[in-house]
């Protein structure tokens, strides 16, 4: 009988022993899990904040190059320097608008000052180039009126569908490479 009590005893040891080790197993299996969940989540949001960064840290950089191409312009003292710098402002402004819709995409709630600032100075340029297109208007130079167009048209389309915008950024930009930003 002692016997068969310590068998029971052993039997009741290794059964209590095996469940431990399940029970580790199991918490060792969920703690994993857990583990990987939580590093990519880290990874995630530390690769969309890298991504925020850098479109930022370029808008910018743009900003800085279109406020410098508005200075040009007005300082220009023939026409083809006029047009030469029209020529890079399309470019910057069609690289801008494209910048602000993809950081537009990622920002979250807690980004969206950065993103009203941005366009608080994207509004003010939106206003020098419609003096500028006033300007081109008084000297009568149609290539100087077309490209101004084409650039208020882009900036226009700042606010409204993105995809739509993204077109006409696009195929200002296509004409900017082509050459035929100036074409009357």
């Amino acid at each position: 009988m002692e016997l068969a009590y310590k068998q029971d005893g052993y039997l009741i040891q290794i059964g209590k022993w095996t469940a431990l080790a399940i029970c580790l197993y199991l918490c060792a299996i969920g703690l994993k899990t857990f583990h990987s969940y939580q590093l990519h989540k880290i990874i995630s949001v530390n690769m969309a904040s890298v991504q925020k960064a850098s479109l930022i840290t370029q808008m910018h950089n743009e900003m800085l190059l279109i406020t410098r191409s508005h200075l040009q312009i007005m300082h220009a003292s023939n026409e083809k320097q006029i047009k030469e710098h029209l020529w890079k402002l399309s470019g910057l402004v069609s690289d801008y608008l494209i910048h602000y819709h993809q950081l537009e995409q990622i920002v979250d709630s807690s980004d969206g000052r950065i993103l009203e600032q941005f366009k608080t100075g994207f509004e003010q340029w939106h206003e020098y180039n419609i003096n500028l297109l006033r300007y081109a208007n008084v000297v009568s130079d149609s290539g100087f009126m077309n490209t101004l167009n084409r650039i208020d048209l882009a900036f226009s389309k700042f606010d409204s569908n993105t995809d739509e915008s993204l077109q006409i950024i696009a195929q200002l930009r296509q004409d900017i490479n082509n050459g035929k930003v100036f074409s009357n």
